[in-house]
């Protein structure tokens, strides 16, 4: 069996990155549905907790009616892979800032060194 010769990764870099500046622009990714309530200020945030490295996901609630807890959504972010913080209810941008401020909150203390 014959080595197959790899192309140099110095070359495909350069290739991939004058074919993203010459024929692609960068465009804002999609909001998810979830994010259309959200007034352009929160729009605003949700972008500055990307660029912090925040992970911002959510996800469906179901009802529980033992616990008394309507159908709505959990809004969670991941800010910097150790704290979680989760919200849950119906009123997508009064959950957006609290998980903001909280998000903000943690961002704000000084790194350990």
């Amino acid at each position: 069996m014959m080595p197959v010769k790899q192309p140099l990764r110095k070359a495909l870099i350069h290739f991939n990155l004058k074919r993203f500046t010459e024929e692609m622009t960068p465009t804002e990714p999609p909001l998810e549905p979830w994010a259309e309530a959200l007034s352009e200020a929160q729009r605003e945030q949700l972008q500055w907790l990307r660029l912090q490295k925040c992970i911002v996901t959510t996800t469906e609630a179901a009802e529980e009616p033992l616990a008394g807890l309507p159908a709505g959504l959990l809004i969670e972010v991941h800010v910097d892979h150790h704290i979680v913080i989760k919200e849950r209810g119906s009123n997508v941008p009064e959950l957006f800032r609290q998980v903001y401020e909280a998000a903000k909150l943690f961002l704000s203390f000084p790194d350990p060194q």
